[in-house]
Order: structure tokens, then C-alpha cells, then sequence
């Protein structure tokens, strides 16, 4: 089996269920069972952005460009939780300039969807100086995608998820304990206050989010800026699974589709994996191979990354 994001949640009930149908397993971007871990992921997903600001601070070309990041994102945090800032963005798809209100939750739980994606991680540390300086346009066309269309299905298919495997499952101390530990807000905690008078709760096994613990080989691949299904994830997954290896990959994100060498440097380890049914042996060491790219750090290259990103 292979379990990507959300479908490692899948993978491990299958698991409980039909133990005896599976021979070996990958979980890419683990989801471990269990409620403690739905609250906490925004916590994790908060030390996911502050360990890319670290490495901002380490990298040489991205620390001459912010020597004082994590100070201004501090700052900007502060500033926006006393008073949100006011932008005007001119949309291609809009007739006119549009002046948007930008929160501090608003900034922040944009920022954790970025960082998921391999083409927005490098420009995040370059968005956040511009903020602190005052410019949020940089903030806002990243954030606001390029093609404003209809509402898709996306929306109602995460919340027949959240509603059905989440929200039953969680008391109202579970979704408040995260409160006061982290500038993120859960997004659980809003979905459960807009809709529950409206949305219809499925009805998922008791035992859904109980942890599920076995012996079949396991290899367990985490990105080490991953915010949505952070490594801290794929650590209580392995302890789960005795006979697993964890690679947690140094300069990835979510998942590695889309960087460069990814059939020979991800691919190949999975068949690799598959081939053998063991970890025992398995050489892993290509991971480290899949990069996101280098840190973006002037006007210029922004500019550019614009044009192709909002054609």
C-alpha cells in the first residue's frame, strides 16, 4: 500500500481492518489516528514555519538578504494582533483595486498553506520582510490564487470529511486547549462554528481514531517544513509501527511531486522498498537529493516568479 496525506489516515484503517492483506506499506506525509494529534498539528505546523525561518537565518544568501527575520515576524505578529492591516491588491480577474483586511490568523493560516508548496516556501521569507515594511501585496498574490472561479467541490468534500472523521470526535476543551499555545488558529474550531447547524455529521466507526500498531514493514517519508502533515506526525507513526524506517527529508515540504530528480530520487527508493518488503538495508540517502528551491531575495526575482504564476 501507499498512503499520501490524508490517504496514510486511509492506509492505517485498512490496516486495522485487513491486517493480514497487506504485505508492506509507505505513508508519505503521516496522519496518525487519533485526536490529541488533530488538535496539536497546528502547533506542529507552527514549529514548521519557525524551523523555516531558522533555516533562512542559516542559509547564507537568505540571511544577508533578512538578518533580523525572525524579529520582524515577531513584530508583525504583534502589530497585526493589535490592529489587522488594510491592502488594495488590483486582481486580473477584477475591474478595479480591491481594499482587503488582513488579520493576523488571516496572515498566518495562509502562510501554513504556502509553505506546503514547494514553489511558495522559497518566496515566504521575502513576503514576510515585505509585510513587516509595511508592503502586503507580495502577502496577496501569493495568497489569492490567480483564477478566482465558482466554489468547487473541494470545500464540501472537506467538510463531509471534518464532520464525519474530525469534529464527532473532538470535545469542546479539545478544540479550545490549543488556544493559548500557538498564533494559528484551528481551522476545526471554525468549520465546527460556521456549520454544524447545517452540515450533516457521517457516521464513522467508534474506534476510528484509536492508534492503530503493527509489525509490517513501513517506510515513512516526512518533509521537514511540512505544515499540514508535519514530521512530529510520521515520529508517533513509527513508534506504531515496529518494523518501520522514518527519512524525514531536510529541504522538502508536503510532498515531493514536482521537485526536480523526483523519479530518481523518490520513485526509485519506493520501488526499491516495494521490491524487497523490508526496510532492512533499504538505502534512503537519495531522499536527501529532493530540494525545494533556493530562497528568493529581491524585488526583481518576485517580479518574475509573478508573471508566471498569475498568467
Amino acid at each position: 500500500m501507499w498512503g499520501t496525506s490524508y490517504g496514510t489516515r486511509a492506509a492505517q484503517e485498512y490496516i486495522r481492518r485487513f491486517p493480514n492483506r497487506v504485505r508492506s506499506v509507505v505513508f508519505l506525509g503521516s496522519f496518525p489516528n487519533g485526536t490529541k494529534y488533530l488538535v496539536e498539528r497546528y502547533v506542529f505546523a507552527q514549529k514548521a514555519l519557525e524551523r523555516l525561518l531558522e533555516d533562512c537565518a542559516q542559509d547564507e544568501d537568505c540571511r544577508r538578504a533578512f538578518p533580523a527575520i525572525k524579529q520582524e515576524f515577531a513584530e508583525l505578529l504583534d502589530r497585526l494582533a493589535k490592529e489587522p492591516a488594510k491592502a488594495k491588491l488590483k486582481h486580473p480577474r477584477r475591474d478595479a483595486a480591491e481594499e482587503l483586511l488582513i488579520t493576523r490568523e488571516t496572515f498566518t493560516e495562509k502562510l501554513r498553506v504556502l509553505l506546503s508548496s514547494h514553489l511558495a516556501l522559497p518566496l515566504l521569507p521575502y513576503v514576510i520582510h515585505q509585510a513587516h515594511g509595511g508592503n502586503y501585496e507580495p502577502f496577496l498574490k501569493l495568497a489569492i490564487p490567480p483564477k478566482i472561479d465558482k466554489a468547487g467541490p473541494e470545500l464540501a468534500l472537506y467538510l463531509c470529511v471534518a464532520f464525519t472523521d474530525d469534529i464527532p470526535f473532538l470535545s469542546l476543551a479539545d478544540r479550545d486547549r490549543d488556544a493559548s499555545r500557538t498564533y494559528m488558529a484551528n481551522n476545526l474550531v471554525k468549520l465546527t462554528q460556521q456549520y454544524q447547524q447545517v452540515w450533516p455529521t457521517g457516521d464513522a466507526p467508534r474506534d476510528f481514531h484509536d492508534p492503530v500498531a503493527s509489525d509490517i514493514p513501513a517506510l515513512l517519508i516526512s518533509g521537514h517544513f511540512d505544515p499540514l502533515t508535519p514530521f512530529e506526525g510520521g515520529e508517533q507513526l513509527s513508534v506504531r509501527f515496529k518494523n518501520s524506517k522514518h527519512v524525514i527529508v531536510p529541504r522538502m515540504s508536503h510532498v515531493p511531486f514536482g521537485l526536480p530528480n523526483e523519479q530518481e530520487d523518490f520513485l526509485s527508493v519506493l520501488d526499491d522498498f516495494f521490491d524487497r518488503g523490508s526496510v532492512t538495508g533499504l538505502d534512503t540517502s537519495r531522499l536527501n537529493r529532493l530540494k525545494a528551491p533556493p530562497y528568493l531575495t529581491s524585488d526583481l526575482e518576485f517580479r518574475l516568479k509573478m508573471l508566471l504564476w498569475w498568467r
